[in-house]
C-alpha cells in the first residue's frame, strides 16, 4: 500500500526567504503550546496521521503560492521531489514544514523498513526538537532495525521523502546560522552559541536523513531511482547541487567564513558545528559511494560529455567537500 503523503506536495519556504532561529523557536513554542510540536512525532500512525493533517492545513494558511524557484534545474529539482515554493516569510513555516516531512519518514520507515540503528533516529529528532526550542533532545520513538523493501517503488519513494527531510533540515541550518549571524554582530555570544549548537545538531541530523534517504538496496536504485532522475522525466544533467536550499546555504558558508575563523574554540562550539559538517559531507559521500560513484560518473558529468573513467562521481564530490569544509574553517 502506499503512504498517502508519498505524492503529496511539501510547502516549502523560498529559501532566500528563510527567516532567523529566534522567531523560529517561538513560532514553534505557540504550537508546541497547542499539542503541534514534536511530540507529534511519538504517536502510532493513526494519530500521526492526524497531527499531519492538521500541521499541513495550518501551514497551508500561511503559505501564500509564489511564482516558484526560477532556476530550471533548481525547479526540476522542486518538481521531482515534490517540493512547492511559497512566498512565506511566516517562522512557523519552517517548523511546520519539518515535523510533516519527519512524519512522513515515519511512515515510510514503519512501511517499507529501515535499517537505520537507534542512534540515527535520535539524531533526527534531535534536529526536530532544536526548531522548537532547548529541550530535551532525546524525544522521539525509535523505528525497530529491519530489513528495508526491495520493493522498486518503495525506493522511488524513500528517495523522495529523504530529499524532503534533507531538505527542511537544510533550511534549519540556514535559519540558526543566519540568528548566529546576527547576534554575533550584536556582540550577543549566548545567543550566537546556542544558534551554532542548533546549527551542529541540525548537520548531524540531515546526515541522517541522507543515511535514511539510501536506506534501500542498490539494485533499485540501478534499476528504478537512477533512470527516473534521467530524461524525459527531468532534464539533463540532474544534480543534487542544484538544489536550491543547498545553494544558499554554501552561499551562507561563503559570507560566514570570516565569522567562523574568528572564533576561539576555547569559547566558542566552533567544533562541534565543524565536526557535524563533516558528518553531514561524508554521508552525501557514503549515498554516492553505495550508488557506484567510485566507479562511474554522475548524471551530470555525463550531461556534460565526461568520459575520463579515472574521473567518478565521487572524486569530484570529494573536491566539493573538501571545498565546503575549507570554507568552515576545516582542512
Amino acid at each position: 500500500m502506499t503512504s498517502p503523503q508519498a505524492d503529496t506536495r511539501l510547502f516549502m519556504t523560498m529559501p532566500e526567504l528563510v527567516p532567523e532561529l529566534g522567531p523560529v523557536r517561538l513560532a514553534g513554542a505557540a504550537f508546541a503550546a497547542e499539542g503541534l510540536g514534536p511530540e507529534v512525532l511519538t504517536g502510532n500512525r493513526t494519530q500521526r496521521a492526524a497531527a499531519r493533517g492538521e500541521l499541513a492545513e495550518r501551514l497551508s494558511e500561511i503559505s501564500p503560492p509564489g511564482p516558484g524557484i526560477q532556476d530550471p534545474d533548481a525547479r526540476a529539482q522542486d518538481d521531482f521531489f515534490g517540493v512547492r515554493r511559497t512566498l512565506s516569510q511566516e517562522p512557523a513555516a519552517v517548523g511546520l514544514a519539518f515535523l510533516i516531512a519527519h512524519l512522513d519518514v515515519l511512515d515510510d520507515a514503519e512501511q517499507s523498513g529501515s535499517c537505520l540503528p537507534e542512534a540515527e533516529w535520535s539524531a533526527l529528532f534531535a534536529g526536530a526538537v532544536v526548531l522548537f526550542g532547548e529541550g530535551d533532545t532525546s524525544l522521539g520513538p525509535t523505528p525497530a532495525p529491519g530489513r528495508t523493501s526491495g520493493d522498486r517503488t518503495a525506493a522511488l519513494r524513500r528517495w523522495r521523502c529523504g530529499h524532503r527531510l534533507f531538505f527542511v533540515v537544510t533550511q534549519g541550518i540556514v535559519s540558526a546560522l543566519s540568528g548566529m549571524a546576527r547576534a554575533v554582530s550584536e556582540g550577543d555570544q549566548r545567543t550566537a552559541c546556542s544558534a551554532l549548537l542548533a546549527a551542529a545538531a541540525l548537520s548531524r541530523s540531515a546526515a541522517a536523513a541522507l543515511r535514511f534517504t539510501a536506506d534501500f538496496p542498490t539494485e533499485a536504485y540501478a534499476d528504478t531511482v537512477r533512470p527516473s532522475m534521467m530524461p524525459p522525466g527531468v532534464p539533463p544533467g540532474f544534480s543534487g547541487v542544484q538544489g536550491p536550499d543547498h545553494q544558499v546555504l554554501v552561499e551562507l558558508y561563503r559570507r560566514m567564513r570570516p565569522v567562523f575563523a574568528a572564533l576561539d574554540p576555547e569559547t566558542w562550539p566552533i567544533r562541534a558545528f565543524q565536526d557535524a559538517s563533516a558528518e553531514m559531507f561524508a554521508a552525501h559521500m557514503g549515498v554516492c559511494d553505495r550508488f557506484g560513484g567510485r566507479e562511474h560518473p554522475s548524471i551530470l558529468m555525463e550531461a556534460n560529455g565526461h568520459h575520463d573513467a579515472r574521473v567518478t562521481a565521487t572524486h569530484v564530490l570529494d573536491g566539493l567537500v573538501r571545498s565546503r569544509l575549507a570554507l568552515l574553517g576545516t582542512q
